[in-house]
């Protein structure tokens, strides 16, 4: 028997004062697609609107420390993404 997928990780609000990885800014749109594939890879995410560029940014978090954050990118590295203290 296949072991059960992984649970789908939750999207919250952005938490001021943490740690984020950026993993994208794309269309809202694109935006739901993208956190539906990283919360079934078992990641938190958030969003943030980017209005003068009618885009939102899709991010990873937040962080308790850096050895989390660091981790995170790494098994990321696919998307490149930004370190952000929001």
């Amino acid at each position: 028997t296949p072991p059960p997928p992984p649970a789908a990780a939750s999207r919250g609000p952005l938490l001021k004062g943490n740690y984020y990885l950026q993993v994208a800014a794309v269309r809202d749109k694109d935006a739901s697609i993208l956190t539906d594939v990283l919360g079934k890879r078992g990641f938190s995410t958030a969003t943030e609107a980017v209005p003068e560029k009618a885009l939102v940014r899709v991010l990873v978090g937040p962080f308790k420390d850096a050895v989390a954050l660091n981790e995170a990118k790494e098994k990321l590295s696919d998307f490149r993404p930004i370190a952000r203290k929001i």
